[in-house]
């Protein structure tokens, strides 16, 4: 039977300072690496909190700008409902309008039939008689152009009369008049607009055939 004696290893001086730098090398290696992962993981959560948050700004952003048209657009579809509003009640016109109106010109001429005298010598039974001219008006031959004028409407002036018809005893509201009077500057005189209107035009050509008419019938 054989006996085995524990035997202890002494390290000698030199063997224990290279083994001391050699289990230090390694610690260090292995926090190194530990550093090293710990810093690169910390540097990739930055970058996707940077991403996030820099996705978060542009959704932001984003969403700004759809309110921002949505309130313009809301603004917008106000100011144009108003509008057609205040065109219901006014004949279809409102303020700052550009509307066409009929301008005209009259030129005095002397009349050729009478030399300007106003008076004509005709035969009456074989008698020299001295009468009025048919041709002008004592004299002048006066003549009217008409033209279309382009004009701004300035303000709208309406006035509504509600009348009440009495019928059994009873008051019943009836007719329900409405005047609308354009005014085309501050202190100028107003165009009454009625339904057969033949004095506001919304158009040029509108205007042009009245004023046409006008100066056919004057030739």
């Amino acid at each position: 039977m054989t006996m085995y004696q524990n035997e202890t290893y002494e390290f000698q001086g030199d063997e224990l300072e290279s083994y001391e730098v050699e289990i230090r090398a390694m610690l260090y290696d292995a926090l190194k690496n530990k550093t090293m992962a710990a810093f690169s993981e910390l540097q990739t959560l930055r970058e996707k909190s940077q991403h996030q948050h820099d996705t978060i700004t542009k959704l932001r952003g984003e969403v700004f700008k759809m309110q921002q048209v949505r309130e313009n657009e809301l603004l917008e579809n106000t100011k144009q409902a108003e509008t057609n509003i205040r065109r219901q009640f006014a004949a279809g016109f409102n303020v700052g309008d550009e509307i066409y109106v009929i301008g005209s010109q009259t030129t005095r001429t002397q009349c050729e039939k009478c030399t300007g005298s106003g008076k004509v010598m005709v035969d009456v039974l074989g008698k020299d008689v001295k009468v009025n001219c048919p041709h002008c008006s004592y004299g002048v031959i006066i003549a009217h152009y008409y033209f279309p004028q382009r004009r701004p409407i300035h303000h709208i002036n309406i006035n509504s009369n509600i009348w009440r018809n009495h019928k059994d005893g009873k008051q019943n509201v009836g007719r329900i008049d409405t005047q609308i009077t354009l005014y085309l500057s501050e202190s100028g005189d107003g165009i009454e607009v009625h339904k057969n209107n033949s004095q506001v035009f919304h158009t040029l050509e509108e205007c042009r055939m009245e004023c046409d008419m006008r100066n056919n019938e004057v030739r």
